[in-house]
């Protein structure tokens, strides 16, 4: 369990790097959309390797997808299929999971 001390220090952190990126959340959703198309369904702003990305999840023709794009330039870094869905999907069924595969823009 959170301590209110260690949300109010997760609040800082994201309003800081919200406020250090020029790349918008609309702006990296639309460029994850033209990069592979399909459907966003999550979106996070991290630091990676002291570098600010957005990391765009989307749904491709069956598969999840993350686009991870420059928070300060707007451009994408990485795109990689995460998970294909081989069968359909019922309420008591885990899907199939495929090895990782790369999509290199």
């Amino acid at each position: 369990m959170k301590h209110d001390h260690d949300r109010v220090m997760e609040a800082q952190r994201t309003v800081a790097l919200v406020s250090a990126c020029p790349t918008s959340l609309e702006q990296a959703i639309k460029t994850a959309l033209s990069s592979v198309g399909g459907t966003a369904f999550e979106v996070k702003l991290r630091e990676v390797d002291q570098q600010v990305v957005w990391k765009v999840k989307l749904v491709v023709g069956g598969e999840r997808v993350k686009v991870v794009i420059d928070a300060c330039s707007g451009h994408v870094i990485k795109a990689k299929a995460e998970t294909i869905v081989t069968e359909p999907v019922s309420r008591n069924h885990v899907p199939s999971r495929a090895v990782e595969s790369r999509i290199e823009s």
